[in-house]
This record gives C-alpha cells, sequence and structure tokens, in this order.
C-alpha cells in the first residue's frame, strides 16, 4: 500500500512525506516508543566510531549526529607532563560544527602549560536518528540514548575509551583514565576542562 500511494503520489506530496518522515526522526526530545521505533530502521553504520581500535586518546566528546570524536586528553600518545616545556607557548586547536543541531564546538589545548578547554555552544538541541544508524552500533545508540533520556544536552556525549562508558555533558566532575573533567555551563554555552593526574 505505502509503495503504491508514493509510486502514485505527485512531487509536491511526495516531498511532503519526506519532510515528514525527516521531521519525525530528527528530534529534541524522545517519545515514549522512541526506542522501539528505532529497531525498525535498518543500521547501516560500516563501522561504529566508538569502538574504533587504533583510538589512543582516553576521553572523547562525541557527536551524536556526526559521530566525530573530539579528543579531550591534554597530551597526546607518548607524551606526559615530564615531555613537555611549562615555560614555551604551544597551542593546538580544533573547531567543529554539527548541521543537525547548529552546535559549534571548540577544543583548545595547551599541553606545555597542562591546560585542556572544550566549549559547546549548543544551538536547537536536534539529533537525527538516521545519523545515529548510520554511524554507531545498535548497541552504543541504545547506551547513549539511556544516558542522555533525561538530560538537556542530547547532542554530545563524553565517552570513555578504555571502559567503553557514555557519560552525560552535564554539570559535575567525571574522572577518565589519567583525567579529571569538570563540566559547567551558562545559558547554551558548555565548558569542559581537563586536569592531568596519573594517581
Amino acid at each position: 500500500m505505502v509503495a503504491a500511494y508514493l509510486a502514485a503520489a505527485t512531487d509536491e506530496k511526495y516531498a511532503a512525506i519526506s519532510n515528514q518522515v525527516r521531521n519525525d526522526l530528527t528530534s529534541a526530545g524522545f517519545a515514549d516508543d522512541t526506542e522501539y521505533l528505532i529497531q525498525f530502521i535498518p543500521n547501516s553504520a560500516e563501522i561504529c566510531w566508538t569502538h574504533w581500535e587504533d583510538c589512543t586518546a582516553q576521553a572523547l566528546l562525541v557527536s551524536v549526529n556526526t559521530s566525530y570524536l573530539y579528543d579531550l586528553d591534554i597530551y597526546g600518545e607518548n607524551e606526559s607532563p615530564e615531555t613537555h616545556n611549562f615555560n614555551s607557548n604551544g597551542i593546538r586547536m580544533t573547531h567543529g560544527y554539527d548541521e543537525t543541531s547548529k552546535a559549534d564546538i571548540w577544543v583548545q589545548k595547551e599541553p606545555d602549560r597542562g591546560i585542556s578547554q572544550t566549549s559547546v555552544t549548543r544551538g536547537n538541541g536536534n539529533i537525527s536518528i538516521l545519523k545515529m544508524k548510520s554511524n554507531f552500533c545498535d548497541d552504543c545508540i541504545r547506551n547513549i540514548l539511556a544516558v542522555v533520556e533525561n538530560e538537556e544536552v542530547k547532542e554530545f556525549v563524553i565517552f570513555d575509551v578504555t571502559e567503553k562508558l557514555f557519560y552525560p555533558v552535564t554539570d559535575g566532575s567525571i574522572r577518565i583514565g589519567d583525567y579529571l573533567l569538570n563540566i559547567s555551563h551558562t545559558d547554551n554555552a558548555y565548558e569542559i576542562s581537563a586536569t592531568y593526574s596519573d594517581e
């Protein structure tokens, strides 16, 4: 019936149907039956980025829509406070943008000074189930949705690479590996600062 209707639909009707489906699968919140409905969408992810075996970071900020992984570690592989000159002023910067949620992401690291600061400026807060289905395995999608279900920020999660655990982006502190992450926000701007401690 659906196939016959779509075959007979005019371009305008087809566009309206497509837009409605797209809107139903892009949302800033979850209905009670969201998880039930998600199972009917085929998973097209060729690789689940949170299972990326070559990742050397300990803590990641994960964009739910783009699957982009923002390394929150102050130091890279084979680096430590001892390998840096605290009198120099080297800065590493990464910028990202999520078209679905209209969020801006900035990561600024100064390993010579032991500083890492990540800023997330939220837009509309939307997440796309279709994009998630093309970037993450179903197990990770379920885990992400469970973590963000009652949280304000649904379009980003923090990921512990070693323990394979997701955390919400919400005010407070999270210990991941050698890093203590402190999260705070003002209005729609969230700040994540990392402090190194190998104890």
